[in-house]
């Protein structure tokens, strides 16, 4: 070959190059630019979702200002905790046995 064929086959891999590379910076620019609007957006939600949940707090901090604070059952003692199980368990039974005898349907026991 001779050098003029080697400057040619040179030149359409470089221009080649050049247009691929400006096709992948392109779709990145564009993917990039979507990115960003997204984030903004979710920055947005995020600033008013935020707002909401100081506003709960401090709703919920105003509606338990009066009451304390209770101490978490992992702290508590293991045996206390049986009895006041097994005395809540009682109290319910003879509260279902209550209602059984007035004739009233019986309660579901679940969250209440």
């Amino acid at each position: 070959m001779t050098w003029w064929a080697w400057t040619l086959l040179w030149l359409v891999l470089v221009i080649g190059a050049v247009g691929y590379l400006f096709l992948l910076l392109r779709a990145l620019w564009r993917k990039l630019s979507a990115l960003f609007t997204e984030l903004g957006a979710a920055a947005e939600l995020m600033g008013s979702v935020s707002q909401q949940l100081e506003a709960l707090n401090e709703a919920a901090a105003g509606a338990r200002s009066g009451t304390a604070e209770p101490e978490p059952a992992v702290f508590a003692d293991p045996q206390a905790l049986r009895r006041k199980r097994d005395r809540d368990i009682k109290r319910r039974v003879r509260q279902a046995r209550a209602s059984a005898r007035r004739g009233e349907p019986a309660r579901r026991s679940g969250s209440a």
